[in-house]
C-alpha cells in the first residue's frame, strides 16, 4: 500500500497535472489518509506551488 501512495505521489508532479486545481481533492486525500510526514511532504510543494483562485473560486 506505502508503494503504491509513492507512486500516486510521483504522478502528481506530472507536469499535466502539477498545477492544476482540481488536483486539490487529491492532496487533500493523500494527506488526510496517509496522515505521514513522508506523504505530506511529498504533495506540500505542489498545493503551496498552485496559483491563487480567482475572486469566489474558494466559495467566500
Amino acid at each position: 500500500m506505502r508503494e503504491e501512495r509513492y507512486a500516486a505521489i510521483d504522478l502528481t508532479g506530472l507536469r499535466l497535472v502539477a498545477r492544476d486545481q482540481l488536483m486539490l481533492p487529491v492532496y487533500e486525500e493523500i494527506i488526510r489518509t496517509g496522515a505521514w510526514w513522508d506523504f505530506v511532504d511529498g504533495v506540500s510543494d505542489r498545493i503551496g506551488g498552485l496559483p491563487a483562485p480567482e475572486n469566489g473560486a474558494c466559495g467566500d
